[in-house]
């Protein structure tokens, strides 16, 4: 399996739905192959403080909230080879802010 790279804002809950439930997948290994970019050093920087973990509340068949929590790569800066040249990047996810008029 490929790794899926997701750019977005760290709490957008929409895409960390999104993002769960690909890493949940029985085929992704214990650490799933998912890349979260992030877009500075010092976002990378918590994240890794963090654990390098996304977490996200659930509920059970009776309302009783639960967290699901799963651990990710995280990265600054796109894929690239040992030469500098970026990498093909085969998914991608991004979350869009709307823009301002």
């Amino acid at each position: 399996m490929k790794p899926v790279y997701f750019i977005s804002r760290p709490k957008h809950s929409l895409l960390q739905l999104v993002l769960m439930e690909l890493a949940q997948l029985p085929e992704q290994p214990q650490i799933p192959r998912m890349v979260y970019l992030m877009k500075s050093e010092l976002a990378l920087r918590h994240f890794l403080n963090r654990d390098s973990t996304v977490k996200l509340t659930r509920y059970d068949d009776r309302k009783v909230a639960y967290e699901v929590e799963r651990q990710l790569m995280s990265a600054c800066t796109p894929p690239e080879y040992e030469t500098g040249e970026l990498a093909h990047m085969d998914s991608l996810v991004c979350e869009f802010s709307k823009l301002r008029s």
